[in-house]
């Protein structure tokens, strides 16, 4: 079984029965959402998040009149992570509880601190092993998401991350030819995938962002993070803030590098394409700065785009947008 048949058959395990459906991708910065309506899209909106998600979630289904839809949530944050383990083959309905007891050994929290689940995604690995998924969040992040929405009487259908989401519609829609990696630059992480062929091989978020370029641009400037983001998008010193456009993202192409050396020496195989998503991917400068210092071929990746639906505000990057696509998909 490849990725996809994989990927469709988790998501048809949690095919909402509601009428209408809400899919939110929680974000530092802004919370995205798309209402679908059986297999039709009905509205697409952009909300500001703030530090309370839980409570973000339940204002935003008030307002656009939802607390009754099938709600579907993609998380991205450092106490979320995923893991691609070869495990010994087993019969699924066990796969979870054998991991139990081994997942201290796969995860930097303590066991008891996290909500985890586990999917085989290639059941024939190798001789003896199935290559297996493991997603782990933080329970503190959860938890008052789970809470408010009993409360509420909130349907929660599906959790996911947004590394697997954006594995779900790049691969929905095409099939590299070589090796790639995904890289989503958001204002709170930079998340990164590797795919090996179309399987994926590694996936992490790297601290370095958007928030890190305003911050820098809030130190020179002497100004709040709001007024940095007004610069940033008025581009009315460009060669200012390519520079200090430089110097983030050639912090994030440093930690890029670790992770592609880490795959070439294990693989013996080469990253080969960039694929640039997410809000902050679209500064000018970001895909150049980018391939020059990794030595790649980068892509912008909009797959917004294929869907020839216009967004809430028209001033805003499709790119924002790629990873509540794989929650609709």
């Amino acid at each position: 079984m490849d990725l996809k048949q994989s990927l469709n058959k988790i998501n048809s395990l949690f095919e909402s029965k509601e009428k209408e459906t809400v899919f939110l991708d929680l974000g530092a910065r802004y919370i995205k959402g798309v209402t679908k309506e059986q297999k039709t899209i009905k509205n697409v909106f952009i909300e500001e998040a703030t530090s309370d998600h839980a409570k973000d979630i339940v204002n935003i289904l008030k307002k656009y009149h939802l607390l009754s839809a099938g709600v579907n949530l993609c998380i991205k944050s450092p106490d979320a992570i995923m893991r691609y383990i070869p495990f010994p083959r087993m019969e699924k309905k066990g796969l979870k509880q054998s991991f139990s007891f081994e997942l201290s050994k796969h995860i930097p929290f303590p066991a008891e601190t996290v909500y985890f689940d586990v999917c085989v995604i290639e059941e024939e690995f190798s001789k003896t092993e199935s290559l297996v998924l493991l997603a782990a969040v933080k329970k503190d992040v959860l938890t008052p998401i789970i809470e408010e929405a009993a409360k509420e009487k909130i349907n929660i259908s599906t959790i996911t991350l947004s590394p697997l989401s954006l594995i779900n519609v790049f691969l929905s829609w095409q099939t590299p030819a070589d090796n790639c990696a995904i890289i989503d630059i958001g204002y709170g992480s930079t998340s990164l995938s590797l795919i090996r062929k179309t399987m994926p091989y590694l996936s992490r978020e790297i601290k370095i962002s958007g928030k890190s370029l305003l911050k820098k641009i809030s130190s020179i400037k002497s100004c709040d993070s709001t007024e940095a983001e007004k610069i940033l998008v008025a581009q009315q010193n460009p060669a200012e803030i390519a520079e200090i456009n430089e110097e983030i993202f050639l912090g994030i192409a440093e930690e890029i590098r670790s992770s592609l050396d880490y795959f070439e020496m294990n693989t013996g195989e080469q990253i080969n394409t960039l694929y640039l998503t997410g809000g902050f991917s679209y500064l000018p400068g970001a895909d150049t700065l980018l391939a020059n210092s990794l030595g790649l071929e980068a892509k912008p990746w909009k797959p917004w785009e294929k869907l020839n639906i216009p967004l809430p505000d028209k001033s805003l990057p499709p790119d924002m947008f790629s990873a509540v696509m794989g929650l609709v998909l």
